[in-house]
């Protein structure tokens, strides 16, 4: 299927829609990445957000059957331990939730969110952390989390027939004066 200019324009338009709407976009400022469900997380450091070619479908039934599925152990891509998402679980109007909170009043520490619309979201908790007056991002945690993101992707994909092309947003917060560690 041969796409035109418009058809992905009109794409583009889509995706910077939601984005806007999630807080996605530099023009946010100091509340970058914190909307939508990333508002309940801890001052997050990173923020991992597919989106399908229709941010308004609604293929993923936000049932109990689905959250079990998502839920589920899975291997992940490299072979390495699977990330623990949390023992608690949300729906809300657009989503299912996985989530650990630290304590009840706190905000989520980590989360993975499986959207109505066929996406998948995630929060790790720190992938930061201060050397020599420096802050660091952990590089290989962030790109073992966007492959972990990205199978899981594409088995909601096959499960609920959601359609590419798809876009991965990688949010970083917080990023004046930081550097990538972890190159090696």
């Amino acid at each position: 299927m041969s796409r035109t200019i418009h058809d992905i324009d009109a794409q583009r338009a889509r995706w910077l829609r939601y984005r806007t709407g999630q807080q996605l976009t530099i023009e946010t400022g100091e509340d970058f990445a914190l909307g939508g469900l990333a508002r309940y997380a801890e001052d997050p450091d990173l923020r991992l957000v597919f989106l399908p070619s229709d941010p308004d479908g609604d293929p993923v039934p936000l049932d109990s059957e689905t959250l079990d599925w998502l839920k589920g152990p899975r291997p992940t891509p490299y072979g390495g331990r699977p990330p623990r998402w949390g023992h608690r679980n949300r729906v809300t109007s657009n989503a299912l939730v996985a989530y650990e909170q630290n304590r009840d009043d706190a905000g989520w520490a980590r989360y993975l969110a499986l959207h109505r619309h066929g996406g998948v979201e995630l929060v790790p908790g720190n992938v930061a952390y201060n050397g020599r007056d420096t802050r660091v991002f952990a590089l290989r945690q962030i790109v073992g989390l966007a492959w972990i993101a990205a199978a899981l992707q594409s088995e909601v994909a096959e499960r609920w027939y959601v359609t590419p092309p798809f876009e991965l947003t990688i949010a970083l917060r917080n990023t004046n004066g930081a550097v990538l560690g972890q190159l090696r």
